[in-house]
């Protein structure tokens, strides 16, 4: 087990250092000056028309008031960013939060709220026990009083800036860049066990003791038999995307950080898996912050070839992330040799079949290099690193105006989810192929398949058709490049992380408090504008 912890090491090191170009944003992340001056709401104050129109756009979205600080110092701030005030970018963080609202439903509300406040509490235990997974942010009297350390950036310039605006709160925040509370497909509440006395969500951890702590004491690999892929596979069976992904993506039978929990803790978390049930309330990436203050200054690269100059060709370059290579996992799968959930893996192997890619003429995709290899334990010795050399097409590094000197480039996830893309989104000016993704993101909802980007599906059976469009259609596929530089330059600056991470803080907030008295649930109308606006 201590080989597989500093093996695991090893791994978030490697790719974090050494394969930049699954960073692709790395030299975007260097700092950047930028000066926070703290709002405040008097500053900008609203008219009523504001006021009420807001109010009034909520009730239609959630059947419910917004509460009183998302009105009051919200949407102020929002408006003098320019931020979006409604739409589905902000409809997730009211799904995110529904499992807590069906507390409220099944305890009462006084009972709820004590409830609630008990699974903060308990969340917040487990992040001082396991300070390495989980960090807590606390804010009082408008101040952070509780930073969390391996999410500088977010602290320095989203967080920390909009503290007077902010209610008193405890949350923990995830530390890995992977979704850590698996809920499964039930909205059940019986993962309360734990707070009643009872042991009855320890079933589905398959006997594993060491698992029964949610967070575990030991780093679990899933391709390994210890437990945490029967507890996933448990939380997963029968769920649709589950069903469809769990022999399509790696994350399913290997994660880098594979520490789960059924407990309904409140934890942010930088993604998490659109199947299975997973619970996490999801935020920007820390990865994200300096690249937005890029856009928010206009500090993009320049030298990027206009549409006119760029190749007509499909492109890819990238590491073999998103499985822990093994020969038994090689040549395990279901679809025959290296086709074992290795998605990138496969995709490398799709675009160079000269008969399954209708396209293969126009594409050019390889690997840069392998990573996340494990020695054989078969006593083969063989080398797994040097046998993917051998059988997948390996390309090597190339440049950032290198790769976007294409008119179409690919997006894919490798262990977690896609951070190119923003970069992709914002500079490229090319034609974002995007293959079904596993994980979500904090933006999820602000650009769409067929308007802002392509997408394919992660079995590939649509890649000859959607990407024949793309070819025939160049007209069409030049605008949707230029819609997707354009919302993205607007959408993804720093002050939308802000408006996005603030108002996620106050629902959370009001929430866990008690002062959000009424779920969507409980009403059945409302009187639109003609109703009182918060006090």
């Amino acid at each position: 087990m201590l080989f597989l912890l500093l093996f695991a090491v090893l791994l978030i090191v490697e790719e974090h250092l050494l394969f930049l170009w699954d960073k692709v944003l790395m030299d975007w992340e260097d700092p950047v000056e930028y000066t926070h001056e703290r709002f405040d709401p008097k500053s900008f104050p609203l008219s009523e028309e504001d006021q009420t129109h807001f109010v009034k756009e909520y009730r239609k979205a959630y059947q419910a008031d917004p509460p009183r600080l998302l009105v009051a110092n919200w949407l102020p701030f929002a408006l003098s960013r320019n931020c979006p005030l409604h739409g589905d970018v902000y409809n997730k963080i009211r799904d995110d939060l529904r499992p807590f609202r069906h507390v409220l439903l099944r305890f009462g509300f006084s009972e709820g709220v004590r409830v609630l406040q008990s699974l903060v509490d308990r969340a917040v235990r487990e992040a001082d026990e396991h300070e390495g997974r989980l960090q807590v942010l606390e804010i009082r009297d408008g101040a952070v009083v509780r930073k969390v350390p391996s999410m500088p950036r977010l602290m320095q310039h989203v967080v920390s800036p909009l503290s007077q605006l902010l209610p008193d709160l405890r949350i923990p925040w995830n530390s890995n860049d992977e979704p850590k509370v698996v809920r499964g497909r039930s909205d059940e509440v019986e993962i309360f066990s734990q707070l009643e006395g009872e042991e009855a969500h320890r079933r589905d951890l398959g006997g594993t003791s060491h698992l029964l702590h949610p967070w575990g004491k030991d780093f679990l690999f899933l391709s390994e038999d210890n437990g945490a892929r029967a507890f996933l596979q448990g939380r997963c069976s029968g769920d649709p995307l589950y069903e469809r992904w769990k022999d399509l993506h790696g994350f399913f039978k290997w994660g880098s950080s594979p520490i789960f929990t059924d407990a309904l803790l409140p934890v942010l978390s930088e993604t998490k898996s659109r199947a299975c049930g997973f619970a996490d309330l999801t935020v920007p990436a820390n990865f994200y912050v300096m690249p937005g203050i890029r856009v928010s200054l206009g500090r993009l690269t320049k030298g990027i070839a206009p549409w006119e100059k760029k190749k007509d060709k499909i492109f890819w370059r990238g590491s073999s992330t998103g499985c822990l290579h093994t020969l038994a996992a090689f040549f395990g799968g279901k679809e025959g040799p290296g086709n074992f959930s290795c998605h990138r893996l496969r995709f490398v192997r799709f675009a160079n079949h000269p008969t399954r890619n209708a396209l293969a003429d126009k594409t050019d995709v390889a690997l840069n290099g392998p990573n996340q290899c494990l020695p054989n334990k078969g006593g083969a010795g063989i080398d797994m690193c040097k046998f993917l050399v051998g059988t997948h097409r390996v390309g090597g590094s190339v440049s950032w105006q290198q790769f976007v000197n294409h008119k179409v480039i690919v997006d894919i996830e490798g262990n977690s989810f896609s951070e190119r893309f923003f970069r992709f989104a914002v500079e490229s000016g090319s034609v974002i192929v995007r293959i079904e993704k596993v994980f979500n993101d904090w933006w999820d909802g602000l650009f769409l398949p067929w308007v802002h980007f392509v997408p394919v599906k992660l079995d590939f059976s649509d890649w000859n058709e959607n990407l024949s469009w793309v070819f025939q259609n160049p007209k069409e596929a030049k605008a949707m490049a230029e819609r997707m530089q354009t919302d993205a330059r607007r959408f993804l600056r720093i002050e939308c992380q802000q408006c996005f991470v603030s108002r996620l803080l106050i629902e959370y907030a009001s929430l866990i408090s008690g002062e959000e008295r009424e779920d969507e649930t409980l009403r059945t109308s409302i009187n639109g504008s003609d109703a009182a606006l918060p006090e």
